[in-house]
């Protein structure tokens, strides 16, 4: 049975699952987070996972030492300064027998202030609903790095080789990079596969987070299992993507499935979480949906929705190789 510490420990890696949910991204790591649940094997599985062929069947082109990203291809970095999004999630937790115990409901508004040539920095503020009252927090600025949606610093970035992806029926070649941030004892080794051709364009992230040497390894794996989704937004069907993301730890697990779309600032259009304890039991659900966004700070209410932004006519430089 993990500790009261451990399951603390633990709400750090569904930042991604739960409000990535609200950073997609990649809502990788900020606000409440909950803990997850490892397979016997100690890898987060996604069935069907899937399926890398060997690049060797499609002869790759040299690896490049860069690794880049055209602005227009992040989900908030293709938006001017200015942007913002509101994202509502309402939460029920349950108790040993199953049955339900509480229900909470947090708004967190999120407005993109500045962008740099590797970074990215967002202004929040969250209110939450309790007793019939709204508790207002105060604002925080979030600056994170564009691929690793984390305020760490980036240790190193190895090329790998390309390999084809199963997305929808199709294989996608994707160029493949393997990230290390952050500083001993807390270690984040990713691996990334990104293609510039389609979109959300990084289609599949292995991530792998370490407080300390001797701490339990906090697993996930994050997927774009659907592209050209008809999703709704603004009264207007538009395409959209589905993602399907795992996070585990402990033997606790958090599953996660996101429908995204670009025409909203971060990505996010609508999600939902269920994390279970080691026996499988629901502990706690939740359900995050932006309820409105616009693309200039003086907007007030939801914008109408475009087929897709005009991208950013530059490239967003994201990390150089040092050569040896």
């Amino acid at each position: 049975m993990p500790t009261a510490q451990q399951i603390a420990r633990l709400r750090l890696g569904i930042g991604a699952a739960l409000l990535l949910l609200v950073t997609t991204g990649r809502t990788t790591a900020q606000g409440d987070e909950v803990a997850a649940a490892t397979p016997s094997t100690g890898v987060a599985v996604l069935p069907p996972a899937p399926k890398a062929t060997d690049a060797d069947e499609d002869p790759a082109e040299p690896a490049s030492t860069d690794l880049e990203l055209p602005g227009s291809h992040h989900p908030w970095a293709r938006f001017a300064v200015g942007a913002w999004r509101n994202v509502r999630t309402t939460t029920e937790s349950f108790d040993t027998a199953g049955q339900f115990v509480s229900r909470s409901e947090t708004e967190r508004r999120e407005t993109l202030v500045e962008i740099a040539s590797d970074r990215y920095t967002l202004e929040v503020s969250t209110t939450v609903l309790v007793g019939g009252k709204r508790l207002r927090s105060e604002d925080q600025r979030q600056t994170m790095a564009y691929i690793t949606e984390s305020p760490s610093e980036v240790q190193s970035v190895e090329p790998l080789e390309a390999a084809l992806l199963q997305v929808s029926g199709k294989s996608i070649r994707c160029q493949r990079w393997r990230i290390t941030s952050g500083k001993a004892p807390g270690v984040r080794t990713e691996t990334y596969w990104y293609s510039p051709d389609l979109s959300p364009y990084v289609l599949q992230v292995e991530r792998v987070t370490r407080e300390r040497a001797d701490a339990s390894a906090v697993e996930q794996m994050r997927v774009v299992t659907d592209v050209d989704v008809p999703l709704e937004v603004d009264k207007r069907l538009t395409p959209g993507w589905r993602t399907r993301v795992v996070t585990s730890a402990d033997n606790h697990r958090v599953e996660t499935t996101e429908l995204g779309s670009p025409v909203v600032p971060g990505g996010l259009v609508h999600a939902t979480t269920t994390e279970r304890d080691p026996t499988g039991r629901r502990v706690r659900w939740s359900v995050s949906e932006v309820t409105s966004y616009g693309q200039a700070a003086a907007d007030t209410t939801e914008v109408e929705a475009e087929s897709e932004p005009p991208p950013l006519l530059r490239r967003l430089r994201l990390f150089r190789r040092q050569a040896p």
